[in-house]
């Protein structure tokens, strides 16, 4: 295994793990009080449960990163992207298909879930970036030329 593939298995396995455990924390957080209303368990798997399953989604892009992307800039956007893209899918197919159903169409999630999903894409943005340091730094110190 090169050393270069080093920060993207442990930037893809620290992805996975916070991924679970915000499944399992929205999970969690929409079955503790059973009284109040059911939008509170909306928005519990709305903040937590749909990022955390598009957060798993994303990890394998950090161990791909060298086969797939050419610059940084272009694995910085298309982290950001994806993360907004699949996200607001995710979360448009779970509410508007699985959960209320078609008769029940709730459009007005639709834009609680963008804004939810931008902070993630902009969370991820800067873990991509911090991640592409370290990564850049361990191929310096191995003797790479990137």
């Amino acid at each position: 295994m090169k050393k270069a593939m080093i920060p993207g298995i442990v930037y893809a396995a620290l992805t996975v793990a916070l991924g679970v455990l915000l499944i399992v924390l929205g999970v969690k957080e929409s079955a503790v009080d059973t009284s109040v209303p059911e939008n509170e368990a909306v928005f519990d798997h709305m903040m937590l449960t749909v990022p955390g399953i598009v957060l798993i989604l994303c990890a394998p892009l950090f161990v791909l990163r060298e086969k797939l992307f050419q610059s940084s800039a272009r694995f910085l956007f298309a982290m950001a992207g994806l993360v907004l893209l699949a996200g607001i899918i995710l979360e448009i197919v779970y509410f508007q298909f699985i959960y209320f159903g078609l008769r029940r169409p709730q459009y007005k999630l639709i834009f609680g879930a963008f804004l939810i999903m931008l902070v993630y894409a902009v969370a991820i943005f800067v873990v991509s970036a911090v991640f592409e340091l370290t990564r850049k730094a361990v191929l310096r110190a191995a003797g790479g030329t990137k």
